[in-house]
This record gives structure tokens, sequence and C-alpha cells, in this order.
């Protein structure tokens, strides 16, 4: 695979549900990156809001009132140029949620859009986009958006029966389970959540949001440690480091 040929460890960090233009600030996590230097940089799923046809607001014309998808998709072109200055050497995939598959739903209602507002046509630099619902794996831990929203949802996605890190809940859950072939334990693991609390839909609501990233190292043989990340006022420590 040229430059990604396989090593030793590989290095991935994996950002979920930014929610672009509703995220938090991430200049900490571009220098935690700039430090590490993974190998992979994962963008799980919803890393744009995509406002302009939102399913919150398609009958809110005051909130969608001047936001156009251009906007999205140049803030989203910002934001990886900034990733890839951080780590010019790391692969970034992109693994489409379910926000972004709203633009195949509006294409469906309104095929005349067919060629023009799809994402891949407008979001550059990625070098491996993952399907909506498809998995992303590297050894032996799996990667999706995540489509579960019980309330205990990894116990939900422990029936996949793989080691499977997503997103989309914006909340933090962890489970494991031993298979009854193999006997080895995996684990269904939720990420958090990059976005503002203050996202239209959720109307000042409380909730149960955690602002997260994950990282890991994946050894040849493919088994993996990782660890989530949580953002407290700002600020993290990883590595040893306080950003």
């Amino acid at each position: 695979m040229g430059r990604y040929r396989a090593k030793e460890i590989t290095k991935v960090i994996t950002l979920s549900d930014c929610h672009l233009p509703h995220n938090i600030h991430l200049g900490s996590i571009r220098e935690f990156i700039q430090d590490w230097q993974p190998d992979q940089i994962i963008l799980l799923g919803d890393f744009l809001n995509l406002d302009p046809i939102s399913h919150w607001m398609i009958d809110k014309k005051r909130l969608v009132e001047g936001k156009r998808l251009k906007q999205e998709y140049d803030l989203a072109n910002y934001e990886i140029e900034l990733l890839k200055q951080s780590a010019p050497e790391a692969k970034i995939i992109y693994a489409e949620g379910n926000h972004e598959n709203w633009i195949e739903q509006y294409i469906d209602k309104h095929p005349e859009m067919e060629g023009l507002i799809e994402l891949q046509d407008h979001i550059k630099g990625i070098d491996q986009w993952i399907g909506f619902n498809e998995y992303y794996k590297i050894g032996k831990l799996y990667y999706k958006h995540g489509t579960s929203t019980t309330k205990y949802h990894t116990n939900k996605s422990l029936e996949e029966g793989i080691n499977l890190i997503y997103g989309h809940t914006h909340d933090i859950q962890e489970m494991t389970a031993v298979t009854m072939f193999d006997k080895q334990p995996h684990k269904a693991k939720s990420i958090g959540c990059l976005c503002s609390e203050d996202m239209p839909y959720m109307k000042k609501k409380p909730n149960k949001w955690v602002k997260a990233f994950n990282y890991a190292y994946i050894r040849e043989n493919g088994t993996f440690n990782d660890y989530t990340v949580v953002i407290t006022n700002g600020k993290f420590t990883a590595e040893g480091k306080t950003y």
C-alpha cells in the first residue's frame, strides 16, 4: 500500500461526531496529533451536520436561513487540511454517518441534484471512503459510525461478535463478551463526540454527551490497546502531556 505499508505497530486516532459547524474547538486535538503522529486518522461519521438539509430543521426556515452546503463543505476541507498539516504522513479515512447519508436521501427526493452535491465530489484530502453502516477494519479492531441508540447500545452492538469502536450516540459506553467459538473476549465501545451541546434540535435539553476521542495502538498480529480520552473544560491529558 505504498507509504501505508504494514508495520509492527499502527497508530490510529479516531474523531467522531464533530457535526461541523457545531463542533468544539479542535486545536488541542490537532496538537496531540502533531506530537503523536498517527499512521491513520479516522473521521467516524457525522463530521458534518449538514444543516441545510437537516431532517430536524427541514420545516424550520428561520433555522436554515442563510445556510448553504458549500459553507459546510468549505469548512470540512479547512479542518481536514489542518489535520493533514498536523500529521502529513497519516492516511485519512472518512466513514460516513447518518448525517452524511442525508445527502443520498435528499437526492432520492430530488434526483435532479444527482452529480451536483455528493460528498465525495466536494470533500478533498480523503484517502479512503467508508460507506454508511459499513465497517473499516485494522487488525482485530473494527470501526463504523453506528446505528443503535438504545439505553444499553453497547450490549446490542456486542451481537456483531467483533471488537467494535463506534460513535453516533455521543456518549461513552463499553461492554465485553466472550464468544463460544474461540473463547476470546471482544468488546463494543462508543467513544463520545466532538460537538457542542447547543445543537438546534436539542432545544437546550440536558443530555449525556461526552466530549472525547479515541486513539489506538494496533500490533502487527492484530491485537491492540485503545484509549478513549475525555475532554473536560477544553483540556485533556494523553501520553503524559496536558493539552
